[in-house]
């Protein structure tokens, strides 16, 4: 491993065990804060809707820019945005709206980090496969700060008992996570970029949702999931858990944790299989996580904290079967020009859809009973994977998307 892919694995992980911590500091301060489900769901929503308006300028900036400058800047940013949350709190100033106030400009700034970290991956590799391999260990290595990351929480939470002060955590990581970006020495790729940003994004958008690629039902696959499942893991996990007569607090990063140490070890041993035939795999891998839904509803049904344990980690293993591979279809076949932006609108739909479901999850479990939403979440993630997975099968695929190479 070279120096630049070691500081580049570094700072993804640091910046993803931020956004780890970050998520479940927010999910617990949302239930905690939330009068209801549905105000929950808002308190979330907000820390996602931020692409709708910059999700794909923040791809059309990021390949306009040195991409490692970019990175900096954000880290800086953000943690000191974050670092508002834990002062309010301490003074007693922390309300719903100071709350989605930061998490609004927290979300809007990430909207230009993300472009910019993934597409700059590809530099770091010489083909497809090595590609693939490597979005796999980064894969890990951000899971594994999901592991630490929420044990570490809980520990905090024991000692201090304050949700806010989770946020100390991602200050401290984007901070650190800045300076190793200030290390990196890449060579920045100066591709030739269209007459205006406009053309540029309307390309990259063509080359997502064009019929004559298998991208479309990927990519819907994608969201269909996260609108299945994200509000469940935020909102419904935290209730599940009560209603096990558990501590929330506590056994919520637990949870997490071990959802994350699933990742790890399939992330790792996924990394065996070669990038070639990996397209079939990713609705496989939706369709284990509909499996994980459906475990959690049994779960509960009859009070089984090993079932729970067992649906906690059969969503974790279905996530690196399904994530990696579409990011690398998505870098393998995207024109270096156009990186940034196409990497923008996989992260404007993920995070929409994460909107979308803190809504959906929120307002569906002020009508129907917790194991009730749990078996609609799990009915709509298997049969738009089932469903998607027939469409693509049948679409007329290259032979150069089969064997996982550029055409």
């Amino acid at each position: 491993m070279t120096k630049n892919v070691f500081l580049y694995v570094l700072t993804d992980t640091l910046a993803s065990g931020s956004d780890v911590i970050s998520s479940m500091a927010t999910a617990l301060l949302a239930v905690d804060l939330g009068r209801s489900s549905f105000q929950s769901g808002l308190i979330l929503f907000s820390a996602s809707i931020p692409y709708l308006l910059f999700g794909l300028v923040g791809g059309v900036v990021a390949d306009r820019v040195e991409k490692r400058r970019l990175m900096m800047g954000c880290d800086l940013i953000r943690a000191t945005v974050l670092a508002f949350i834990p002062l309010s709190a301490a003074f007693h100033r922390l309300t719903v709206p100071v709350l989605i106030g930061a998490l609004l400009l927290a979300t809007s700034v990430r909207a230009f980090y993300f472009p910019a970290r993934k597409g700059l991956t590809p530099d770091l590799v010489a083909d497809a496969v090595s590609l693939s391999q490597l979005n796999l260990y980064l894969n890990g290595t951000e899971s594994l700060g999901g592991i630490i990351m929420p044990i570490v929480g809980s520990v905090l939470l024991l000692w201090t008992h304050a949700v806010a002060d989770l946020f100390w955590i991602p200050v401290i990581t984007l901070l650190l996570s800045a300076l190793a970006v200030s290390l990196l020495r890449v060579p920045e790729q100066r591709p030739t970029l269209g007459a205006t940003p406009f053309s540029d994004l309307k390309h990259g958008l063509v080359l997502v949702f064009s019929q004559r690629s298998p991208l479309p039902y990927l990519v819907t696959a994608f969201a269909t999931a996260i609108v299945a499942e994200a509000g469940v893991i935020k909102i419904a996990l935290p209730k599940i858990l009560t209603a096990m007569h558990l501590s929330h607090n506590v056994s919520y990063g637990l949870a997490m944790g071990l959802m994350a140490s699933a990742e790890v070890g399939m992330s790792f041993l996924w990394v065996k299989r070669r990038a070639s035939r990996s397209l079939p795999w990713i609705f496989g891998g939706y369709g284990v996580r509909a499996g994980g839904l459906a475990l959690l509803a049994i779960a509960l049904g009859i009070r089984s904290l090993p079932l729970l344990i067992g649906a906690i980690i059969v969503q974790g293993i279905g996530m690196p079967i399904s994530g990696p591979p579409l990011t690398t279809a998505l870098q393998t076949y995207t024109p270096r020009p156009l990186m940034g932006k196409v990497m923008a609108i996989r992260s404007t739909i993920g995070n929409l859809s994460d909107a979308a479901s803190y809504l959906l999850i929120g307002g569906l479990l002020e009508v129907l009973s917790l194991d009730g939403v749990l078996w609609v979440s799990m009915t709509l993630a298997g049969l738009s994977a089932l469903t998607l997975w027939i469409l693509w099968s049948r679409h007329p695929v290259s032979p150069s998307w089969e064997r996982g190479q550029a055409g």
